[in-house]
């Protein structure tokens, strides 16, 4: 397959995901808790995209847009990297008082890796199923998974405007709302289970499908100890910068 050029509208997206905080103001945790925080927000709601796209891509055996997801996945990743070398850059310059409670952040970083980790598994082996034009979805599989987009999604989307709102009294509320799709998912899982039972499916499509529904369950665990990482974080550290 010959390189794809990227086109300018690309090269400013990664450029946006890659940007670092060399002219941040680093000598005090209100940064930190603010602009660090709409880092992590942006980087959120660019693996949301992302998830949906691949979600919707398989739906829709769409192979440009699968193409697009791996490669928007890649950018994220690595803007991922970046900002936590930045970070662990300039984490000496905070003040010591503060530094024992900036671990949180770098945790809730750190469930931001593991989840933009987890987005980047799923992409390839479905393009490759596609590009090998395999058999695809069911109507079953896709009525199950198009309910499963809308609720990741809208758990997604509830997640980042708590965060950006400092609704972080909200966690019960987000913990309720994981576990409805949690106990979705595994509705379903168990349902793809008695079709592969009774013969159903082509075992390829049959894997892709439970595939996607595990790295889901993981995506919605990671989300969630992301929002609980950066609640304590929020919680634990001076709401002015300390001087």
């Amino acid at each position: 397959m010959a390189d794809q050029q990227v086109s300018p509208s690309k090269r400013e997206k990664e450029k946006e995901l890659n940007k670092t905080f060399h002219h941040e103001k680093t000598e005090g945790i209100e940064w930190l808790r603010e602009t660090g925080r709409e880092r992590i927000r942006k980087f959120l709601l660019e693996s949301s995209k992302i998830y949906f796209m691949i979600i919707d891509g398989l739906m829709d055996e769409d192979l440009r847009q699968m193409r697009e997801a791996i490669e928007k996945t890649e950018y994220l990743k690595q803007g991922i990297k970046n900002y936590k070398i930045e970070l662990f850059r300039t984490y000496s310059k905070l003040p010591e008082e503060v530094q024992d409670s900036g671990h949180l952040f770098v945790q809730a970083l750190d469930y931001l890796t593991e989840m933009s980790n987890t987005i980047g598994i799923m992409a390839p082996p479905i393009f490759k199923h596609l590009e090998n034009q395999h058999k695809g979805l069911s109507s079953a599989q896709k009525e199950d998974l198009s309910g499963i987009l809308e609720e990741t999604t809208a758990f997604l989307n509830f997640l980042i405007h708590f965060e950006k709102e400092k609704r972080f009294d909200a966690l019960h509320e987000l913990k309720n709302k994981q576990n409805v799709v949690l106990k979705l998912l595994e509705e379903y899982r168990l349902e793809q289970i008695r079709r592969i039972r009774s013969g159903q499916g082509r075992t390829r499509v049959n894997v892709i499908y439970m595939e996607v529904m595990g790295e889901t369950k993981n995506i919605l665990i990671y989300s969630l100890n992301l929002f609980q990482a950066l609640r304590e974080f929020y919680y634990q550290t001076p709401k002015k910068p300390i001087r």
